[in-house]
């Protein structure tokens, strides 16, 4: 799995990805969106990189519903003609995402908000506002749920292996990646979350 990590800008430093399968050239965006006062402009870098790169867009994912990840849909919906898919349109855990002979697996990973998910596959984790470099999310919205949020994080040490390389929703950290290992010894919550008790068990998602 070839994965394209897209900073997009705006106060909130969001990171769109797209990830695909390199042999057929199907791929899937997930998370299009900014807190940009100038979305267009990045939406065009994302759309650069499909045209460059050949990509057939099959699915455009969202990992929750906030604004600042949603806000591109309609726009790529008209360039790209893709599904949407989101725990919202219907995604729940296990549900597989196939592009090419790619997949990646929807974790439901609620706290920040009750819709989040997260997708794995191939050693890596997309995590949205789950899971930063060095922190969480915020437990702010009307739906946010903290310990709920620390249930989340224990889960996907639980089923995702330690070296699994985290894609955040945000650029908020020290470097643009992180690893589930690293967060369960560094991550400012992870006292709080009681990450360092947890073990991976490795038997729900291969």
């Amino acid at each position: 799995m070839n994965i394209i990590q897209i900073e997009m800008g705006g106060f909130l430093k969001n990171y769109s990805y797209l990830a695909l399968c390199e042999d057929s050239g199907k791929a899937i965006l997930i998370d299009p969106g900014t807190a940009s006062a100038t979305p267009r402009k990045y939406y065009r870098k994302i759309l650069d990189r499909i045209r460059s790169g050949n990509l057939e867009i099959l699915y455009i994912v969202n990992t929750h519903n906030h604004f600042d990840h949603v806000r591109g849909n309609r726009y790529f919906l008209r360039k790209t003609g893709a599904e949407v898919r989101s725990y919202i349109t219907g995604l729940r855990e296990g549900d597989k995402i196939r592009f090419g002979s790619e997949e990646l697996t929807v974790l439901e990973t609620p706290g920040h908000s009750a819709d989040s998910i997260s997708l794995y596959g191939d050693r890596n984790l997309f995590t949205g506002d789950t899971l930063f470099v060095g922190d969480s999310g915020a437990t702010i919205s009307k739906d946010s749920d903290r310990p709920a949020l620390g249930a989340s994080l224990r889960k996907l040490i639980e089923v995702c292996p330690p070296e699994t390389v985290v894609l955040p929703g945000h650029n908020l950290g020290k470097t643009p990646t992180t690893t589930l290992l690293r967060e369960q010894r560094e991550n400012v919550n992870a006292d709080e979350y009681r990450l360092g008790s947890v073990t991976y068990k490795g038997s729900l998602i291969s």
